[in-house]
């Protein structure tokens, strides 16, 4: 007589409720890793741009394969990785799309290119003020110089895509030949030196000089900073707003063209090649 089986549709493992829970946890925490995993880098700052943080800012109206998070990160791999091909950018999110069990999109890098030109700036503006705050809260007292953040402000200049617009915008070089230069964009920053990050910045076309820009940038001075610059940057307004409006202090080299008048023999000696010169009358 054969054994015919009795409820054939039911596990054989009974009372298994507690291994089933694990294994669903699991599980939510394989595909949440996989949904924050779009590349190394989103691991590496998590701390910085949690998901939570970048999901809440995030204006994509739908679900879709380039959004604005998944572009925000393969892009800035791109960045980091020495300026890497829009086509590795694609494989980064084929990558994860499959990992993910989503639809992987196709290798076209044009879906992708127009996914970062759809990226708004807010968007932007709110991660760029998420991680200052995060370095801002990492300064400890050894970063410092005697209790003041150390500030750099500096210029230079990069070439831009050769159209119409950037041409009239940020005019080439003016030793070339209409239509066989680049234009050419002047660059102005601040960069924290207590943390390494840049604060601020502003843009100009080339020719014009870095001390009309710098005023620009005042908002990213605050008390107890210390800013360091050239000679370019040593003139008497921006130095006394740096003094008075944004209670800053400065440190620059003495602009050429005062260095030839300054009588070094006034002021305190201070060594054989330093001497202290001011406007107040005890000095000297």
């Amino acid at each position: 007589m054969t054994k015919q089986p009795v409820l054939s549709g039911f596990p054989h493992t009974v009372f298994a409720t507690a291994k089933r829970r694990s294994q669903a946890a699991i599980q939510s925490i394989r595909r949440r890793i996989n949904q924050d995993s779009l590349c190394g880098y989103a691991l590496i700052f998590r701390d910085v741009l949690p998901t939570s943080f970048l999901s809440s800012i995030d204006p994509t109206l739908r679900q879709r394969h380039f959004g604005h998070i998944p572009v925000f990160w393969a892009w800035l791999a791109q960045i980091l990785e020495a300026n890497a091909s829009c086509t590795k950018a694609v494989s980064m999110i084929q990558a994860w799309c499959r990992v993910s069990k989503l639809p992987v999109p196709a290798c076209s890098t044009s879906p992708y290119c127009q996914g970062r030109m759809r990226l708004k700036d807010d968007f932007l503006i709110q991660i760029d003020h998420q991680v200052q705050g995060s370095l801002q809260r990492q300064i400890s007292p050894i970063d410092c110089w005697r209790g003041l953040q150390l500030k750099a402000i500096d210029g230079t200049s990069v070439t831009l895509l050769d159209t119409q617009k950037n041409q009239e915008l940020y005019p080439q070089h003016s030793s070339q030949k209409e239509g066989c230069g680049h234009p050419l964009m002047g660059m102005v920053g601040i960069t924290n030196l207590s943390h390494g990050g840049i604060e601020g910045f502003e843009t100009c076309p080339a020719r014009k000089h870095d001390s009309a820009i710098a005023p620009r940038l005042l908002k990213h001075v605050h008390a107890d900073d210390l800013i360091l610059g050239d000679r370019a940057f040593c003139s008497y307004e921006f130095i006394a707003r740096i003094l008075s409006e944004r209670k800053g202090h400065v440190l620059m080299r003495l602009h050429q063209a005062r260095h030839r008048k300054l009588d070094w023999r006034k002021g305190k000696k201070i060594s054989p090649i330093e001497r202290l010169v001011g406007l107040t009358p005890e000095i000297g």
